[in-house]
């Protein structure tokens, strides 16, 4: 399952970021992330768009934040996006009080849910 479908570009740009903060290049993020360096390279290069929660875990893990910083960083950059309902921001609520591995599961069901009904067959 991947993270955050369709922002991918901004997922890199998040995970640049932080980086260019904590003065961390490709080859140390992937070596103390576990991650390998051409996984990493085609993340920050847009390459892979949807890459799994997993990885974006443990490549936090290294950036000193959680998925959810990255995703507000990405939220930061995406100004555009429509005003959340009240069902919406419940599951934000809820889902940003889980640990990351609960975080991981609970999006791993919804992606699910939404592949086997919405997604073209």
């Amino acid at each position: 399952m991947g993270i955050n479908e369709g922002y991918g570009q901004s997922l890199s740009s998040a995970i640049r970021h932080r980086m260019e903060q904590l003065n961390i290049g490709n080859k140390e993020l992937s070596e103390r992330s576990g991650v390998p360096l051409r996984t990493v390279n085609n993340i920050l290069l847009g390459i892979t768009l949807n890459p799994s929660v997993n990885i974006v875990m443990e490549m936090a893990k290294v950036l000193n934040c959680t998925i959810d910083d990255l995703l507000n960083d990405m939220a930061d950059t995406n100004p555009a996006q429509p005003e959340l309902s009240n069902m919406e921001k419940e599951m934000l609520e809820t889902f940003r009080s889980m640990d990351d591995v609960d975080k991981a599961e609970a999006l791993g069901i919804m992606k699910g849910i939404y592949y086997s009904k919405y997604s073209p067959k």
